[in-house]
């Protein structure tokens, strides 16, 4: 399914939203105490959240089903050993660098083919639980000498799973999942220790058959009050499919619009989606070599964005540095069109100086406020080569109604 696929690709970012920050190594303050969205701990540890459950309106037939999938990391430490067998931050055998941090790995379960008709008249409910696990790795010198060892340990977890419905009319349901975290707590652990104990990044893909969901952002009239009546705990349900499909909802700890996408321009990967992806791939490279050899030995996914920076090419910089989104409401302007300029506002000498003039139109962008603007260049301007690269005073901006489209071949 594209829309599953659609909804992974979010989903992936959203799983490691925090993961590790810039400068991307486990000395920085900032990653010493680990932090993401959609943290579900075991009950009884003071002031985080135990549980979590989304609800969202479906509309579909008598043989409608879904799929649920739970998604969510399970914090791995990884402790290095040096050649005295004792715990220690960090190990250099012979140029290689190997750190203690704490790794994660991917949890994922899939409850398949439930009925909505089921569900109403009994809910499903799950346990489901991931082993203790404890694995041991000797770390040699070039001479076959053992000379430490790297230790991964999960601590095991207990997850408690419910999925109800409610007929609320003909074809029309609301759909209840929720999440719980049964895992025992012993004594008054600390955070870092309960961490190990958590669902990290908790969040949940619905898949339906023979149904369609209803947005929770915009449902149509006749159902906002039944929309408005659905409760959420910790997630956010989206439509999560290409625009126009309702069949896939990512619940998010990560407040979403319906049918978010990657952006295009995103070569990967930086854990911290408050930050611009240039700037952080430009801080990467003004790492010293020494924060650089740290920053490949903290994490497989820390080295591979290091690698990605150093590859770039000015031409994926570019690329990186903007984005032109033409908006709906100009269908007959694209980059190209030649447009007869007919300020109003009057706000400056240009508005009086370039009425009447051709320009040709070099973006189509919107503001914050949803407003339209039209950016255009000027054929006979000696700058124009600035103008095309955004440069401010070769490149000036219209509302639509200050713009006229020209038919090609039209004279001037």
């Amino acid at each position: 399914m594209r829309g599953l696929e659609r909804a992974k690709g979010v989903a992936d970012a959203i799983l490691f939203e925090g993961y590790i920050l810039y400068p991307y190594r486990p000395t920085a303050i900032k990653n010493q105490q680990r932090w993401t969205f959609g943290g579900v701990f075991p009950e009884g540890f003071a002031g985080e959240p135990s549980f979590n459950e989304t609800e969202i309106l479906l509309e579909g037939g008598k043989n409608a089903t879904v799929d649920i999938v739970i998604r969510f990391l399970h914090t791995q430490h990884r402790q290095i050993l040096g050649p005295d067998g004792k715990p220690t931050p960090s190990l250099d055998i012979e140029g290689k660098l190997h750190v203690t941090w704490d790794e994660a790995a991917l949890r994922e379960t899939t409850l398949r083919n439930l009925p909505l008709r089921e569900l109403v008249r009994a809910p499903c409910q799950e346990s489901f639980c991931f082993s203790e696990e404890h694995r041991a790795e000797e770390l040699r010198a070039g001479t076959g000498e053992i000379v430490g060892a790297v230790l991964r340990s999960c601590e095991a977890l207990k997850c408690g799973f419910e999925a109800r419905a409610e007929a609320l009319a003909d074809s029309l349901y609301r759909l209840r999942v929720g999440l719980r975290n049964a895992t025992p707590l012993a004594g008054t652990p600390s955070r870092a220790e309960a961490l190990r104990l958590a669902f990290l990044s908790t969040h949940i893909v619905l898949i339906a058959r023979g149904a369609e969901f209803v947005s929770q952002l915009e449902p149509p009239d006749e159902l906002a009050n039944a929309a408005a009546a659905c409760k959420q705990s910790g997630l956010w349900p989206v439509l999560a499919g290409a625009p126009g499909e309702r069949d896939v909802v990512l619940a998010s700890p990560i407040i979403l619009y319906d049918h978010p996408k990657i952006a295009p321009e995103s070569k990967g990967q930086f854990f911290d989606s408050t930050e611009i992806d240039e700037m952080l791939a430009l801080r990467v490279l003004t790492l010293t070599d020494a924060e650089k050899r740290e920053m490949a030995a903290t994490d497989p996914r820390t080295r591979e964005i290091l690698e990605r920076c150093q590859a770039f090419t000015r031409e994926v910089f570019n690329e990186m540095h903007g984005a032109l989104r033409s908006p709906r409401e100009a269908p007959r302007l694209a980059v190209g069109s030649r447009v007869r300029l007919n300020p109003t506002k009057r706000s400056d000498i240009f508005d009086i100086a370039l009425k009447g003039r051709i320009g040709v139109v070099q973006a189509i962008e919107t503001d914050f406020e949803d407003r339209v603007h039209v950016a255009v260049t000027l054929p006979e301007d000696p700058g124009g080569d600035l103008g095309l690269q955004g440069f401010p005073g070769h490149r000036f901006f219209f509302s639509l109604e200050e713009v006229t489209p020209l038919e090609p071949g039209a004279e001037p």
